[in-house]
């Protein structure tokens, strides 16, 4: 098959060039496309496991501040003399307070993961409505001698 080049008129590409080219784009997408969802997949597993971090550590004080209250209460029925049973109630009247505010951090915490967990969801929501474009950026043109 040969193909007759007329002087000043562009000759048509060959059938298998815009298969070939569509081929390649489709390609590229979808590479795109995998490395968004590795890309969200790492993500999403770092959240999660700074989620777990931050809820164990804020669970872990609220432990912490259990065991000193049961240890101030005990303190305080075996409490000799009026100063010890008072120190002992301000102490404990301390720690209950520091237990409703370990309280109120897990909730800040898990308020604060949804709040990432949205933030990712909205990420992931942005890149399900990209669209993608191409255009002709140059032509190439050879002429056989």
């Amino acid at each position: 098959m040969t193909a007759e080049v007329v002087p000043g008129s562009a000759p048509e590409p060959p059938q298998e060039l815009p298969a070939l080219a569509k081929r390649q784009l489709d390609a590229t997408l979808s590479r795109v496309l995998e490395e968004n969802h590795s890309y969200f997949q790492r993500e999403r597993d770092k959240l999660e496991a700074w989620a777990d971090d931050q809820v164990a550590s804020s669970e872990a004080q609220l432990e912490d501040t259990r065991a000193k209250i049961k240890d101030a209460k005990r303190r305080s029925r075996t409490a000799e003399t009026l100063e010890e049973q008072k120190a002992a109630q301000e102490a404990l009247k301390t720690l209950e307070r520091q237990q409703r505010r370990d309280r109120q951090a897990i909730f800040d915490v898990q308020d604060e993961i949804e709040e990432k967990r949205d933030a990712l969801i909205d990420a992931l929501e942005r890149q399900m409505h990209r669209k993608s474009q191409t255009h002709r950026l140059f032509r190439i043109r050879w002429e056989l001698a």
